[in-house]
């Protein structure tokens, strides 16, 4: 049976990367059709989110001085098993 690739980017503002491919995929699925997941992210945002699926890591967020002085919340990755740390500058 033949497969079909489903590999989005995220939707801005609405669904990340993952939750695209999850969706469409269910969709394929429920035709009876063979659905293959592969998010992906051109680099900017959502970037982070397809690579910690990929490595098998874990999201993380720390409390740092934004540009500006003021504090924000800033998101970044951990893969453990290669002590590798991702931070995502596109993200808003």
């Amino acid at each position: 049976m033949n497969s079909i690739l489903v590999a989005p980017d995220l939707f801005k503002g609405t669904f990340l990367s993952v939750e695209v491919s999850q969706y469409i995929s269910a969709g394929i699925r429920a035709e009876g059709l063979t659905a293959i997941e592969c998010s992906l992210a051109d680099g900017g945002e959502g970037t982070l989110d397809v690579l910690l699926l990929a490595l098998k890591g874990e999201r993380q967020s720390q409390s740092v001085q934004g540009l500006l002085g003021q504090q924000v919340v800033a998101r970044w990755g951990w893969v453990a098993e290669q002590r590798l740390a991702i931070i995502e500058v596109a993200a808003g």
